[in-house]
């Protein structure tokens, strides 16, 4: 089954601080879970059904290290597709240095969009447990990387529907953004990008090891041959 923009972040991480590295992963997309149905408008009209929620993969090559095995992503690129099941190659990258679609759009989100981003998940990302907390985690993240309001309601990004607990998840989500106030006691440190010029972009959170730190400078992008 194909996705249009599975919305699911993923942040990879780098294996030595200071060390310039060939960067790439290759997994395979396994499912969406914890998450929830929805219906989203992003770039002021444009519609699609998908599904908010914790993306989850498993790595099955690429010479980058820093990813083994399984491990979960949210999405933060809505204008390209992947499907369950597929196996697709990514760069690693710095978060404000993404996404990175091919039309060129809402990228790179630039370093303001991406502390908001760490702040959500040092705020947030540790308590996640139910399928509403995840889905307003991923609503969350579409909306400061495609908006610039502390609403999923309205804006040039929107969550029109939730399949289940709309009420619930939508409060979550907008309270979250609201609660945003660029306090950087709360950013989340080793966040990286996994970034495709073809496919969807997503946000991983690093493994906690101390050679991420510092890192938030180092430009790791690199066009794929």
């Amino acid at each position: 089954m194909s996705i249009r923009c599975v919305m699911y972040v993923s942040l990879a991480v780098a294996a030595a601080a200071g060390q310039a590295l060939a960067i790439d992963v290759r997994s395979t997309f396994d499912s969406v879970n914890p998450g929830i149905d929805c219906q989203i408008t992003y770039n002021s009209g444009t519609t699609e059904n998908t599904r908010a929620g914790q993306m989850n993969w498993t790595r099955v090559g690429g010479t980058y290290a820093g990813l083994q095995g399984s491990y979960s992503a949210f999405c933060i690129e809505v204008t390209q597709n992947i499907g369950y099941g597929g196996t697709y190659d990514y760069d690693v990258n710095t978060l404000n240095s993404a996404p990175r679609p091919a039309d060129g759009s809402n990228s790179p989100m630039g370093q303001a969009k991406a502390d908001r981003i760490a702040e959500l998940y040092g705020r947030h990302y540790a308590s996640l447990s139910t399928n509403s907390d995840f889905a307003a985690f991923q609503s969350a993240i579409w909306n400061i990387v495609y908006d610039t309001d502390n609403t999923i309601d309205t804006g040039s990004f929107s969550v029109n529907s939730f399949n289940s607990s709309d009420s619930t998840t939508r409060t979550k989500a907008n309270t979250w953004l609201a609660g945003l106030n660029g306090d950087a006691n709360y950013f989340r440190q080793g966040l990286f990008a996994l970034t495709s010029d073809t496919v969807q972009d997503m946000i991983v959170p690093s493994p906690g090891s101390a050679a991420l730190l510092g890192l938030g400078g180092l430009v790791l992008s690199r066009r794929r041959r």
